[in-house]
């Protein structure tokens, strides 16, 4: 089947054209509109973007306020086992006096580095 437009082409093609061309004024109106509306907030944009920045400063601060605390607590915390496994040995044993809890503390700690030294040994032994 062949469709045959020959009397018919130039106009076909003139109201192609006229289309186009009213497709192309209608999208340059909305573009025009779409440009004055984002000039419109582009004060409360920059607003917001201010804002973000100040919460970025803000948190930027806390975090390095926090590391502070961290840089702290940490050895308080460790130090604190040390000394609740410390006086729990003390508690066991029988003398009193800051002399035993020295004895205590130190056996504490010897135990520590000999469960660290076992471990250690452990690992280079299996290879890890």
């Amino acid at each position: 089947m062949r469709l045959d437009l020959t009397p018919y082409n130039y106009w076909i093609l003139y109201a192609s054209i006229v289309i186009l061309l009213i497709t192309l004024c209608t999208t340059l109106s909305k573009v025009l509109k779409l440009g004055k509306v984002v000039s419109a907030y582009k004060p409360l944009l920059d607003n917001v973007q201010k804002n973000v920045n100040l919460a970025s400063i803000k948190a930027q601060a806390v975090a390095g306020q926090l590391n502070q605390i961290m840089s702290i607590v940490k050895p308080a915390v460790a130090a604190l086992g040390l000394l609740m496994a410390a006086k729990a040995l003390y508690d066991k044993r029988e003398e009193n006096g800051i002399g035993e809890f020295t004895k205590a503390t130190s056996d504490v700690i010897a135990a520590r580095v000999s469960k660290r030294n076992f471990i250690s040994s452990v690992r280079k032994e299996i290879g890890i």
